[in-house]
């Protein structure tokens, strides 16, 4: 069982449908709504397991209709939703894991594409730093996320 099916059990004992659908737009990867997952018919695997972590996220943490990005508490709420879609997938260790095995110029890192983990590396990097230069210690790393950030970019 790959991932992304791990991910639709996980959906389906949470009383959460996973629908495949064709959307219009490009822009669009994934939405939820009242316990219902659509899902881009047209991704790779690794892009659909992305889109659903994130979209289980959403199932978790969100309240209302959040479509409307120019109001702070509907981007708070999307950024929480796609924090639980990293934790879910890869997580902080995962992450450093990833470095560590050159996955960052890699297509994939197991269940995540390339941008799914750029995409995490950023926002841990927004997440521990305060003056651009932060560091931290995970698995016997010592982070730079300035050095990682502008190495990798």
């Amino acid at each position: 069982m790959n991932k992304f099916e791990k991910l639709e059990d996980v959906a389906y004992q949470d009383d959460v449908d996973v629908l495949n659908y064709r959307f219009e737009s490009n822009n669009i990867k994934g939405l939820y709504c009242d316990g219902v997952i659509a899902i881009r018919e047209d991704m790779t695997i690794s892009e659909k397991t992305c889109a659903l972590a994130e979209e289980l996220g959403h199932h978790e943490t969100s309240v209302g209709n959040i479509l409307d990005m120019t109001s702070a508490v509907n981007r708070k709420q999307e950024r929480q939703a796609r924090l639980h879609g990293y934790n879910r997938l890869i997580g902080l260790i995962g992450l450093v894991n990833a470095y560590e095995h050159g996955f960052f110029r890699a297509p994939t890192f197991g269940p995540a594409d390339r941008k799914f983990l750029m995409r995490q590396k950023n926002f841990w990097k927004n997440v521990l730093s305060v003056t651009g230069i932060s560091t931290g210690s995970v698995n016997r790393w010592i982070i730079m996320w300035c050095i990682l950030y502008h190495s990798y970019q």
